[in-house]
């Protein structure tokens, strides 16, 4: 959704569902397509993957005079693995793990 002219302006494409309920709210979701480790690429821009998560390292950095936990490793199924890092959000070795998003973001 997006201001234009003064006017709220709202974007749907072809993987949106767009459902109405009674007075007059609207509720708009991304439909995902799943995908394995190999087929992931950044033209699709809504993909869900699910993986067991290896190789984590944790660091830790200061950004804005604050702490952050940096957990990197790898998502990976049979076709593949791909990098995976999260923020003060711990990652736990071997665990299984669904991710839904764009891809390289």
């Amino acid at each position: 959704m997006k201001e234009f002219n003064g006017k709220l302006r709202l974007y749907v494409d072809s993987r949106s569902e767009v459902i109405l309920r009674p007075k007059d709210e609207i509720e708009v979701r991304r439909s995902y397509r799943e995908f394995k480790v190999k087929d992931l690429n950044t033209r699709d821009a809504y993909v869900s993957v699910k993986g067991r998560v290896s190789g984590i390292r944790v660091t830790e950095q200061e950004r804005d005079g604050q702490k952050v936990t940096i957990y990197s490793g790898y998502l990976e199924d049979e076709t593949g693995r791909v990098r995976l890092t999260s923020f003060d959000v711990p990652l736990v070795e071997g665990g299984r793990l669904p991710v839904r998003g764009r891809p390289g973001l």
